[in-house]
């Protein structure tokens, strides 16, 4: 016998016979027993590595990622997820962008990339973020995955002439 877990069968059927102390009458009664969910399971991402690209020039607040997969196989509570940035591993990126997750079916969730702050290339070309899922357990579970952002460089600084004024002179 193995040890009962819900994302394996949540139901159990069983048989219990009632039987009378001359053993003349037995009688069976067919059951079903609910498994109830304990959190033994933490969020897992699709992938571990994400990467994109933004253009400097975007606005805040607009969400610039959004296909982070993410799920729990665990059940009600349980399986409830948040998405937070790591600001112990990823504080400039954590200051930059918002993480937040999106229910997509039961235990399903897409995760959401927003920009908090403007973006500039000449500033910081690229950021390297740390996300965590966490479940809703009484003894919560999680896990990370790690997004690169690559900041695209936007022609957004006016040309300036180096050394001026400058003079010439053209003889007739």
């Amino acid at each position: 016998r193995s040890a009962l877990d819900r994302e394996k069968e949540d139901l159990i059927e069983v048989v219990v016979t009632i039987q009378d102390e001359a053993f003349e009458h037995i009688v069976p009664f067919r059951r079903q027993i609910r498994v109830i969910d304990v959190n033994d399971n933490a969020p897992t991402f699709v992938r571990s590595l994400y990467k994109f690209d933004v253009d400097e020039t975007e606005p805040v607040g607009k969400t610039l990622f959004a296909q982070i997969g993410l799920a729990d196989i665990d059940e009600g509570s349980n399986a409830v997820v948040r998405l937070t940035c790591d600001a112990d591993l990823s504080p400039e990126a954590c200051e930059t962008f918002e993480v937040s997750v999106q229910p997509q079916t039961a235990g399903n969730y897409i995760g959401l990339v927003t920009l908090k702050k403007p973006l500039d290339f000449e500033a910081r070309s690229s950021y390297d973020m740390v996300i965590r899922a966490e479940d809703s357990g009484a003894k919560a579970l999680s896990s990370t995955a790690n997004i690169l952002i690559e900041v695209n460089d936007i022609q957004d600084q006016k040309p300036i002439f180096i050394n001026a004024p400058y003079s010439v002179s053209i003889p007739e």
